[in-house]
């Protein structure tokens, strides 16, 4: 079962508009600074990083006295909202997100002209392809960068090859990076062992990207809605899971374990992507009324306020957004034991598993959909714990990443 449904919200911006998302999570009012600390080039891969994940932190800055334009590749109707959203400038580069694609060599010719003609003063990177580039093209022309990584591509339990291989390349670009800034723990231990073009202290680690936990925690329960649109009886329990239909979330875990779960639970996968269509082709006769495909989703409240368990089998991670969502809305968590969900899930919060383990992942939520006293007790632990990667703390942590990058000098 599948509902292709997309809400997009548009905005229009001005001098001083207030911006609201699910996705980002935060309400803000855009005013112009005072006094203009320096110019700051936002770059990532894609715009749809931009639009859902730093348009909180680009505001903060812009408060803070410094004028801030993005580059990035053009996905969609992202791009024309950031710049409507923010009244900014934003520059439009020919990013791949595969990192050996031809057209990342046209993508780094632009950036290198792009800072070269604009003389910023900070350039501050995301993402593999778009902080490897920036890095690359920029390190002769700014006095600082600043890499955030969203979650290294070696880690614990990859190739050992491509742990070599992107091991190597970060350890190389991490000479041209003046603050290097981790989610997770696993990475920011890794990157203990790198040497900038500043000092060690510039390593960092922060809570994530941040998200507005009131949100999600401050809902109300949904009357039914999910159920109702996707045709669910009422009596039935919702597993829930987000995220691209891609390898690496490693959906078919979860689809060979709901086999082996009580039939009162249906699982509802929420994302697009270019497995979809072959994950229902995977899903036999016997659970095909059990599993809906909901398709990429831009308002997932909803779909918190009824679920019963937040589940991810996923194989890699950063440091999972739609986890943070989902223990902000007080769910306990059933999920793989990996890097970014373990620095998210304690014992009292969830139970994580080994990915492949859909054994493991059957009793684990059998367990929690039949004891409501444990799942209520790990929901509420969940979405006290979750407060610590506010939006409003992550934005400080950054702030002060900036304050003290601005006393650094190079080695």
């Amino acid at each position: 079962m599948i509902n292709n449904t997309v809400l997009q919200d548009n905005f229009t911006g001005n001098e001083s508009t207030v911006i609201s998302n699910d996705s980002i999570g935060v309400d803000y009012i855009t005013n112009k600074p005072n006094t203009i600390k320096g110019k700051v080039l936002f770059v990532t891969t894609t715009d749809s990083m931009i639009w859902h994940f730093l348009q909180p932190h680009i505001k903060a800055m812009m408060e803070d006295g410094y004028i801030v334009e993005c580059a990035c590749s053009k996905t969609g109707d992202y791009f024309d909202n950031i710049k409507a959203a923010l009244n900014i400038t934003v520059h439009k580069l020919h990013f791949s997100r595969r990192p050996f694609k031809l057209q990342n060599i046209k993508a780094y010719y632009e950036l290198k002209k792009l800072i070269k003609t604009n003389h910023y003063d900070i350039l501050h990177c995301h993402e593999p392809v778009g902080g490897a580039l920036c890095r690359l093209a920029g390190h002769k022309y700014c006095k600082k960068i600043i890499y955030t990584a969203h979650g290294f591509h070696f880690f614990s339990g990859n190739s050992r090859f491509n742990n070599f291989l992107y091991g190597s390349i970060e350890r190389f670009l991490a000479l041209k990076t003046d603050l290097l800034i981790t989610m997770n723990n696993e990475d920011f231990i890794a990157a203990k062992n790198f040497k900038l073009r500043t000092n060690d202290s510039m390593i960092c680690k922060i809570n994530g990207i941040g998200i507005n936990t009131a949100i999600y925690s401050n809902a109300s329960k949904s009357q039914n809605t999910i159920k109702e649109q996707y045709n669910i009886l009422s009596n039935k329990k919702i597993i829930l899971t987000v995220g691209e239909c891609i390898s690496r979330k490693n959906h078919i875990t979860l689809i060979n374990a709901l086999q082996k779960i009580d039939p009162v639970a249906v699982l509802v996968i929420c994302g697009g992507g270019p497995l979809l269509y072959k994950l229902l082709k995977t899903v036999g006769v016997t659970i095909s009324d059990r599993i809906i495909f909901t398709g990429y989703q831009s308002q997932m409240i909803p779909f918190y306020s009824e679920a019963d368990v937040f589940v991810s089998s996923s194989l890699q991670e950063g440091l999972p957004c739609s986890m943070m969502e989902a223990m902000a809305s007080g769910l306990p968590v059933v999920a793989s034991d990996i890097r970014g969900h373990v620095d998210l899930i304690d014992t009292n919060g969830g139970i994580l598993l080994d990915p492949n383990d859909d054994d493991g992942f059957a009793n684990s939520i059998n367990t929690i959909l039949k004891d409501t006293a444990l799942a209520k007790e790990m929901g509420e632990h969940n979405m006290e714990k979750i407060k610590m990667f506010d939006s409003t703390v992550v934005i400080k942590e950054m702030q002060q990443l900036y304050a003290k990058l601005e006393n650094v000098t190079r080695i």
